[in-house]
């Protein structure tokens, strides 16, 4: 062939083929016959890039058999030892960090990748005659469908003894949007039943906790609190139903807070007082009606006595 054929030969060449033959690549390198073996543990070994990042043709590209899959199916394995040098001579997406590899390493590489297999099913399970069948695998529990209303937590705030007069600690009361759709607290958000004197206050939900407040809107599996306090008027078990309020056609949600109340100190002194004056006579004013009583009996005994002696 005759150099002036060669040239026309070499213009009409793939540019990667151009890029490989400035790069100081012979024919024979592109011939050379690789090791897929070794070719296996190039794939997979890390070589430093820009910026001193380690990075490996498996990080980058994944499984050799997806690779091939994915980038060249039906190329042989010059074919991929070609494209993988024209990638490197170019550094085409970073492949010049493997600028070092020889060519055999190359090779190596292009040999592996291209009898690289997905690896084969698991063969069938064969059981021993009389054995009985493998229980099937249970069926995954259905996701909960959202609920038409957001819920509070808990059903009933339980509150512990408070004395009348005096307040609580601040107890939670929690509200999770379980719904698909963002809600919006309306404004009020959270009110005692009408027409009742309530002995529970509203107040900032504690410390670490996200305040529900009117306005707020609540994305779907978010979660605020109200703060509640125990305010007691009266003795004995106190509870009362409150409604958490939604704007739009989200419908309210109701909760119970209940609470124990106990007598003060000065509750208890009134009711002994009252109970000591319960049983004096009517009238009277404790021990001193009881002399006075006494004394105006003496003196008509001693009258009675004096009428009965006289001449």
């Amino acid at each position: 062939m005759s150099n002036r054929t060669s040239l026309l030969h070499l213009r009409t060449l793939p540019p990667v083929v151009l890029a490989l033959a400035g790069a100081g690549l012979s024919g024979s390198a592109l011939a050379q016959a690789g090791n897929p073996v070794t070719g296996a543990t190039l794939y997979k070994q890390t070589v430093p890039i820009a910026g001193g990042v380690p990075l490996s043709c498996e990080n980058c590209h994944g499984a050799a058999d997806i690779f091939k899959m994915q980038r060249f199916p039906a190329t042989t394995e010059a074919g991929i030892l070609v494209l993988l040098n024209g990638a490197i001579a170019t550094n085409k997406g970073l492949m010049g960090g493997f600028a070092g590899w020889t060519p055999q390493m190359r090779a190596d590489v292009a040999s592996y990748v291209a009898g690289a297999t997905a690896a084969p099913p698991p063969p069938p399970l064969t059981l021993p005659p009389g054995a009985p069948a493998p229980a099937p695998a249970p069926a995954p529990a259905p996701a909960a469908p959202p609920s038409a209303v957001p819920t509070a937590t808990p059903d009933v705030a339980r509150f512990n003894s408070t004395e009348i007069g005096k307040e609580s600690p601040t107890s939670p009361v929690l509200v999770t949007n379980t719904t698909s759709d963002t809600v919006t607290f309306s404004t009020p958000a959270f009110t005692p039943s009408a027409g009742k004197s309530s002995e529970f206050v509203a107040t900032t939900a504690p410390s670490g906790t996200t305040n529900c407040v009117p306005g707020y809107s609540l994305e779907p599996g978010t979660s605020c609190a109200f703060g509640v306090r125990f305010a007691p008027l009266a003795t004995g078990t106190r509870t009362e139903k409150w409604t958490i309020a939604f704007n739009g056609s989200v419908a309210a949600r109701e909760v119970t807070l209940e609470g124990t109340a106990t007598g003060s100190a000065t509750t208890t002194s009134n009711s002994t007082t009252g109970s000591s004056e319960a049983v004096s006579p009517a009238g009277g004013a404790g021990a001193l009606g009881w002399t006075s009583l006494l004394g105006l009996s003496a003196l008509a005994l001693v009258g009675s006595l004096r009428r009965r002696v006289k001449p």
